[in-house]
């Protein structure tokens, strides 16, 4: 669904005048209410004063890299021939509904509920290049077959999260395996050369907060957020160890499974994958 043409149209009219919002409205927001309701309330809270206020100080200049960006690159063509990899691997019933999206300061790939099902959006707005979006609109197919697994984020623990956001990290890596590790960790290379030598010293810092639950101690864990009031995470690792640690512990199970069947993963249960990873 490339709902950012209509935003593109929004800036055309509004670059003849107009009222912002207006133009806003007619053309883009009434059009994709219900995802961009959804997407507005589930990723970032906004309200639809804070929204018409966000619209009304919109700089048609703060888009040009992004219409530089689309007119050199083949935008649908790139989704369509990911996702054909990704139900390849995934073997997905339904394939996922993909919004590519312009929003405001949006994760650049995200999954959400609309109405009774998840579907998948792509924040096209922050991107510098395009060359990652592969990888993400990989890792976030990945969490659709979560998602659809009935996966509950609210009661997710720190071990749950991590070896959730490993199998998407070992998964976006056999959809797009010519990029480096790097890239689908989001790190320097010198930050993954250090977690690597520290592997079993992280893991052991990590071990005994598994089955800690609350946004941030599974923000500390796996990503490195600081949240110094917080007693249980005080000592975790920064540096987004606990992602590389969760990929880990992913791809050792999928080197251990017959033809190395993600499937198999997203079935296992966190306790059943710890015993395949070599650092336990």
């Amino acid at each position: 669904m490339s709902i950012y043409k209509d935003f593109l149209k929004f800036l055309d009219v509004s670059a003849s005048g107009g009222s912002l919002w207006e133009n806003y409205d007619r053309l883009y927001f009434t059009p994709h209410r219900q995802f961009l309701s959804s997407c507005w309330e589930s990723c970032i809270g906004l309200e639809l004063e804070e929204l018409r206020k966000r619209v009304q100080s919109i700089k048609l200049c703060h888009y040009s890299h992004l219409l530089s960006l689309l007119r050199s690159y083949d935008l649908e063509e790139v989704c369509l021939s990911t996702l054909r990899k990704c139900s390849h691997l995934l073997r997905w019933a339904n394939e996922p509904m993909v919004y590519l999206m312009v929003g405001f300061f949006s994760p650049d790939g995200f999954v959400i509920s609309m109405g009774d099902k998840p579907v998948i959006g792509i924040g096209l707005e922050r991107y510098r290049s395009f060359r990652n979006l592969p990888i993400i609109l990989a890792h976030e197919s990945c969490h659709y077959m979560q998602h659809i697994k009935s996966y509950q984020p609210d009661r997710c623990t720190v071990g749950e999260a991590m070896l959730r956001e490993g199998t998407c990290i070992a998964f976006s890596r056999m959809v797009v395996p010519d990029q480096p590790l790097t890239e689908h960790l989001g790190m320097s290379r010198g930050r993954l050369n250090w977690i690597r030598a520290n592997e079993r010293l992280i893991w052991q810092t990590i071990k005994p907060a598994l089955n800690c639950t609350g946004r941030d101690a599974i923000q500390q864990y796996l990503y490195g957020v600081p949240h110094a009031s917080d007693k249980k995470v005080a000592n975790a690792p920064a540096g987004r160890s606990g992602l590389y640690i969760g990929f880990r512990i992913a791809e050792e199970l999928l080197n251990n499974s017959p033809g190395r069947d993600v499937g198999v993963v997203l079935e296992t249960t966190l306790e059943d994958a710890l015993k395949a990873y070599s650092a336990y």
